[in-house]
């Protein structure tokens, strides 16, 4: 059967029934074949066309939409006018995180609309034309928090929603010697995605800036015209950033005990005599930590500046997640050194937007971007 319904072009999925098919011979219905036992139970009755034998696809049936947390979200004919939600959830396969569910359509008396818990929409009476969405709208109650660096002990915590910063530090066990206990910071992905959109803010700004800059000349129009491909090619490498949502928890060993979101991750730097200096130096390395040694000592041992490099503004990423921008002074064991690039005022006429950018990426993602 199902070889001639394809060689007829298939059932029309806006009037055909898929339900309510029927084989008749010599004019009476010798087999009813419902498609959706099939596709459910992958079963068919075992049947012999013969010649003048006729399949008839009767009209649609009663039609229910269905949308969200569900494994099939797609439309379902049912065999009756009036079906239960039960039936429905056997064919949508609701996934198990859902905890309500909402029904729109029309009744005799009017617009029809019921927001429910789950567990009671198996009782619901469901009509042609419904449209149903599963959706998970129980908070949690419990969240994952990770932790990493210099630790022992398991990586992963399950906590309660109102658990703050402290009391889950009390339950990581720790070697004094190895982890940097008071430089602990916190990255959350709440605060990566308010860095990501600030930071495409101020670049979407940028080529506005850029691409409606007046010209009062054709020889300025050619210099407009370069520097916007040179601005694009910027944009280009600075959309690619992701930024790290670092959160600045300690600070001279004072931690605060902030409240706990899912998914943030605590981290515990390791203990090191290293300095990290990179950006814009000739020879990007990790320097041995000096006490009588100060930023530009760091600087020329990696090398000294490039030509490019912003020797007046230089970032400090210290081991608790602080950025400071500074040109000279001490730094302190486990410190990067972020050494940024400047802009060519005589070339750039939006120097202020993309120094401004640069810093930005330089804190959200202790990147030093060209």
């Amino acid at each position: 059967m199902l070889y001639f319904l394809k060689r007829a072009g298939g059932i029309d999925s806006e009037r055909g029934s898929y339900r309510q098919i029927k084989v008749l011979r010599q004019n009476k219905v010798i087999q009813q074949i419902d498609l959706y036992e099939f596709m459910q139970q992958g079963r068919i009755p075992k049947l012999s066309l013969k010649d003048q034998d006729v399949i008839l696809v009767e009209p649609q049936g009663p039609m229910i939409n269905v949308a969200g947390k569900v494994r099939n979200p797609f439309r379902f004919e049912l065999k009756q006018r009036n079906t239960l939600g039960s039936e429905l959830v056997d064919y949508a396969l609701p996934l198990a995180k859902v905890s309500h569910v909402g029904v729109i359509g029309d009744r005799p008396n009017g617009p029809f609309s019921i927001y429910m818990p789950y567990k009671d929409f198996a009782h619901i009476q469901l009509k042609d034309g419904d449209k149903v969405l599963f959706n998970d709208d129980m908070h949690a109650q419990v969240y994952d928090v990770q932790v990493s660096g210099s630790y022992m002990g398991p990586s992963y915590f399950t906590v309660r929603k109102e658990t703050k910063l402290h009391d889950l530090l009390n339950h990581i066990p720790i070697d004094p010697k190895l982890a940097d206990y008071q430089s602990i910071y916190m990255m959350r992905k709440s605060v990566a995605l308010k860095q990501k959109e600030m930071l495409d803010e101020s670049l979407n700004r940028l080529e506005r800036s850029v691409f409606t800059a007046p010209a009062s000349s054709d020889g300025e129009a050619t210099i407009r015209a370069k520097e916007a491909e040179l601005v694009m090619q910027f944009v280009d490498k600075a959309r690619k950033i992701q930024p790290l949502g670092k959160v600045v928890v300690a600070d001279k060993g004072n931690i605060a005990n902030i409240q706990l979101e899912q998914g943030d991750q605590i981290v515990i730097p390791n203990r090191t005599d290293l300095i990290q200096v990179g950006g814009e130096v000739l020879m990007p390395q990790a320097v041995v930590y000096n006490t009588s040694a100060n930023l530009d000592d760091y600087v020329a041992w990696a090398g000294g500046f490039t030509e490019r490099a912003n020797d007046k503004r230089i970032a400090i990423v210290h081991a608790n997640g602080l950025v400071e921008f500074k040109d000279q002074g001490s730094v302190q064991p486990g410190d990067q050194i972020l050494v940024l690039p400047k802009i060519d005022s005589k070339t750039m006429q939006s120097v202020k937007d993309i120094t401004q950018i640069i810093y930005q990426i330089a804190v959200a993602a202790n990147v030093a971007l060209n």
